[in-house]
């Protein structure tokens, strides 16, 4: 009758039908692992690494693995306040390319710069977030 009751229940599994399977144990490192196959948040740290493939301002690509592979190529959105890299002002970043296990991304630039054949790095992307969804 008091609202500042408490229930909790744990150790529970729902079946359809009338047949109930085994109980499945798994840790959370499996139960994450088998999540991240249709979604996953990657969050940036302090410094990324950018490629240069040349000194153009839309020939920047910036890559990184999937922690686990998806269950399919994954949709991309991303939360990137497009701060600076290499002291440049970043434009844009957009999918490029994609597989179950990797991510590749175009980042534009507001103007030319760098070098060909060199990396550039971040500044400042903690807290920044790239989504990948392989939803049905």
């Amino acid at each position: 009758s008091s609202t500042d009751n408490e229930l909790f229940i744990t150790g529970l599994q729902m079946e359809v039908g009338s047949q109930a399977t085994p109980f499945e144990h798994r840790s959370f490192g499996e139960e994450l692992a088998l999540c991240q196959r249709y979604y996953y948040k990657y969050e940036a740290s302090e410094v990324e690494w950018i490629y240069c493939e040349n000194n153009g301002a839309g020939n920047k690509f910036w890559g990184f693995q999937l922690p686990v592979s998806m269950r399919a190529v994954p949709s991309f959105s991303h939360g990137f306040s497009h701060g600076t890299s290499n002291g440049v002002q970043i434009n844009s970043i957009a999918l490029t390319g994609s597989s179950d296990s990797r991510i590749l991304l175009r980042v534009t630039y507001a103007s030319t710069s760098g070098s060909s054949n060199t990396m550039h790095h971040t500044d400042g992307w903690s807290g920044e977030y790239a989504l990948l969804s392989s939803e049905l």
